[in-house]
């Protein structure tokens, strides 16, 4: 569209054949520079072809008339979505660039991930003296270069600068993953990739959070990993998600796939598990109180009471993929008064 503006701005002589090619091209090359970049690349259709008719047609006369005939036609152009994708491993994460391949044709690409390592962080907001701090940095996705950003701070800053400073025009759709490491069970509140997801959807964007299964020792390692099958699966409900919108009543959807999966592997939807699933140990007796101390997580599964239907169930014994519909409503069901309330 500015193309053209600027032919008819700038040589109003031009032929029939030259505007009709700018226009051609507009909806054909798909757009690299900042001025383009949501014309979408495809055929030209029949409504196309005939906005360029009636554009070369009134070359010599660029009445009102023509000028709202071009404005209509041009109109018909579909915008792609912008698609937000973050992660809390860090933008280098080659979970990160496993999910932005898997949706890379499906709109345009902003990436906005913390510059460091952030698990386990949830939706907190850091303080550090340095928080807010944005690099870009140039990544390769899918054969082409796309600009990246590294954000200093939590997994929810990432998202927050991407909103409110960094996206250009309303995000469609936000991808966080993938994540070294399963999110499953009662402790998913700690992670910063659902959490990420969360805070997208605070801003009234539709989210997908998705997870491949790791040793706790790879979560900060990056171990090697066949992403094909969860770039399958990350596709398939970022198309349904983006066609369809969320459910009511639905914040996000998480998504788990097992390591061994492939592509033809059982997509089922699941319900969160409360059992932990990680757990941490109390430490030694003769921990020196005034020395820095860790807990280690480790995963634990209580399979005589583990519930049917569940996340674990699922990732875990079955070996399928899960998909989860989570909410942020923390309010539980219940009857319940407090002493004094009426009806108590």
């Amino acid at each position: 569209m500015v193309l053209l503006a600027a032919a008819w701005n700038v040589d109003s002589s031009k032929s029939r054949l030259s505007v009709k090619y700018v226009l051609t091209m507009a909806v054909l090359e798909p757009a690299a520079s900042a001025t383009r970049r949501n014309v979408r690349a495809a055929t030209p259709s029949r409504a196309m072809r005939r906005a360029a008719s009636d554009v070369t047609w009134s070359m010599a006369d660029p009445s009102a008339r023509v000028r709202a005939v071009r404005a209509r036609r041009l109109r018909c152009v579909p915008q792609r979505p912008l698609i937000l994708v973050t992660n809390d491993d860090g933008l280098l994460s080659p979970g990160l660039h496993a999910a932005a391949e898997a949706v890379a044709d499906l709109g345009d690409l902003l990436l906005a991930a913390p510059a460091t390592q952030q698990t386990a962080m949830s939706r907190a907001f850091v303080r550090d003296a340095g928080a807010g701090v944005i690099e870009r940095v140039e990544l390769h996705i899918a054969g082409r270069t796309v600009p990246g950003y590294a954000i200093s701070g939590s997994p929810v800053m990432a998202v927050t600068h991407a909103v409110l400073e960094l996206a250009e025009r309303p995000i469609g759709l936000c991808v966080s993953g993938i994540n070294y490491g399963e999110n499953i069970g009662g402790t998913i509140g700690v992670s910063g990739t659902i959490g990420a997801a969360m805070e997208a959807e605070a801003y009234g964007i539709p989210s997908i959070a998705v997870a491949i299964t790791a040793q706790v020792s790879e979560w900060r390692s990056f171990g090697t990993v066949d992403w094909t099958a969860a770039r399958h699966f990350t596709r398939l409900l970022a198309e349904q998600v983006l066609d369809e919108g969320l459910p009511a009543g639905v914040s996000v959807l998480n998504l788990n796939v097992p390591r061994s999966a492939t592509t033809r592997t059982e997509l089922r939807r699941t319900v969160q598990s409360r059992q932990p699933y990680y757990v941490r140990r109390r430490p030694s007796s003769d921990r020196r109180l005034d020395e820095p101390y860790q807990f280690a997580p480790e995963v634990v599964v209580d399979w005589d009471h583990l519930e049917p239907g569940t996340d674990i169930e699922a990732v875990v014994r079955d070996q399928v993929v899960s998909v989860t519909p989570l909410t942020w409503r923390m309010t539980a069901d219940t009857d319940w008064e407090p002493p004094g309330a009426a009806g108590h």
